[in-house]
């Protein structure tokens, strides 16, 4: 008997364990990250370089979401904006046509003093 209940004790664990895992897993999608998406050759100007840059957001991210705003933009030597999206968001912007490249915008510190 005692050996029945620790078997099933122990099945209750392990279903736990899965539960949880696959929780935080799932609530790490919603997570909003920064990334820079990198569109290929500038644009003529400014104006048609926002106007194309918010097109894309809006294709990529979620209807459900809040709307996305532009951090920075780069339109003189290279086309390209940095803009936070969640994963699944920076996954459906990279298979974009007009996309090149999105990389998730990584925090370097100094190890020197």
């Amino acid at each position: 008997m005692k050996l029945r209940s620790l078997v099933v004790l122990l099945r209750l664990l392990s279903l736990t364990s899965l539960f949880v895992k696959w929780y935080y897993l799932s609530s790490r999608q919603n997570d909003l990250e920064t990334y820079i998406v990198y569109t290929g050759d500038p644009f003529k100007d400014e104006a048609t370089s926002l106007q194309h840059y918010n097109y894309l957001i809006q294709q990529a991210a979620d209807s459900n979401s809040a709307p996305k705003n532009i951090l920075y933009y780069y339109w003189h030597t290279f086309s390209g904006f940095v803009v936070n999206l969640t994963k699944k968001e920076a996954d459906r912007m990279a298979v974009l046509d007009e996309v090149v490249s999105v990389f998730r915008n990584e925090n370097y510190t100094l190890l020197t003093i």
